[in-house]
């Protein structure tokens, strides 16, 4: 009886010396929100389920000041990061994550073109379109995104973002330059001056200048203004309740969300299986189900439905004359542009 205990004892003793017999676990930060459930639905839920690895959800708002100082200090807590593509940029050339060979998840050709990054892998794509509340247009929808800037043919306040980002480019494109120049001439002050020349025509007829993503919508299905520069994701879900509220692809831009390594993760072995995973066309294929963000691998596209891919803006229709968010250069120009398009609007 008496060794049966002591035998009992050291297998108990046996079972807390040895945490490997524990399931293993991974911090995953994202954005949250919409987003963040999305991936805990498509991909988070469906890891654990073929790995047996429990993903332990974290968020985050992009500070990079706390990702630096959790790098600096050796006290890293974060595994695998959703960042956007400026956030990658900055990461990497500070050290921040680790590099990642594209050729270890699927190769260069398997993601959108224009997307693979040397210390991230793709995730998904997010576009800044024209919405617009169609029951204001009984005699024709717009279709274009020079239509925005038709006040006569199609009349009512416009919405845009109170930023230069994005305004700047939608000025130039409806100003007749093709999406392979527009980094190129807001390279130059002229090409700066004449996008705000351009804005100049609409900003009389903007009834409001919103701060967030989440109010473009909520303005259309009030009728609060009839136009709005918004996000192609949160003008979808909106749609799903008020058919009314549409968007057009014309001259959509686009950014990308991607996964990276934080520097000095202990999981990083667990942390390349996750991100091999969340890059399967068939687990991405999932993720714009629960919200209309399009997964970054060209072969998810043929595995959705007709009807969700419609809604995809890496659809060949919709990616006709999209552009592409350059992230290097708002990064090297934000500050800068702020100054001069708050200027602006102040005038």
């Amino acid at each position: 009886m008496r060794s049966h205990r002591f035998g009992l004892i050291g297998v108990l003793a046996l079972l807390i010396a040895c945490p490997v017999l524990a399931q293993e676990k991974l911090t995953v930060v994202t954005f949250g929100g919409a987003v963040g459930d999305a991936l805990r639905k498509s991909v988070f839920e469906p890891f654990t389920k073929a790995t047996g690895i429990q993903i332990v959800e974290d968020e985050w708002s992009g500070q990079m000041a706390k990702l630096r100082a959790m790098v600096q200090s050796g006290n890293v807590t974060w595994d695998v990061l959703e960042v956007s593509d400026g956030q990658s940029d900055r990461a990497c050339d500070e050290g921040l994550v680790e590099p990642l060979d594209v050729a270890k998840f699927g190769g260069k050709d398997k993601f959108i073109e224009g997307t693979t990054h040397p210390c991230a892998v793709p995730a998904f794509l997010s576009s800044i379109v024209v919405g617009y509340n169609a029951s204001k247009f009984p005699n024709g929808e717009p279709k274009t995104l020079a239509d925005f800037w038709d006040v006569k043919k199609f009349p009512g306040p416009r919405a845009m973002k109170k930023w230069p980002k994005h305004n700047l480019e939608l000025a130039l494109l409806a100003d007749g330059v093709p999406p392979r120049d527009v980094y190129k001439l807001l390279g130059t002050d002229a090409g700066v001056q004449r996008a705000l020349k351009k804005l100049d025509q609409i900003k009389p007829h903007v009834k409001v200048w919103f701060n967030t993503w989440a109010q473009p919508q909520q303005l259309l299905v009030d009728g609060e203004v009839v136009m709005s520069i918004g996000t192609n994701g949160r003008l979808s879900a909106a749609a799903k309740t008020r058919p009314e509220i549409k968007w057009l692809w014309d001259r959509q831009g686009y950014a990308l969300d991607l996964w990276t390594i934080v520097k000095g993760s202990k999981r990083k072995e667990a942390a390349m299986k996750f991100i091999e995973f969340a890059s399967r066309p068939e687990v991405m294929a999932e993720f714009p189900k629960y919200i209309a963000y399009a997964p970054a691998i060209k072969a998810s596209l043929d595995k959705m439905t007709p009807a969700l891919r419609a809604e995809m803006l890496t659809a060949p229709e919709a990616m006709k004359t999209a552009w592409q968010v350059n992230a290097r250069y708002w990064g090297d120009n934000q500050d800068d542009l702020e100054i001069k398009f708050q200027a602006w609007l102040a005038k």
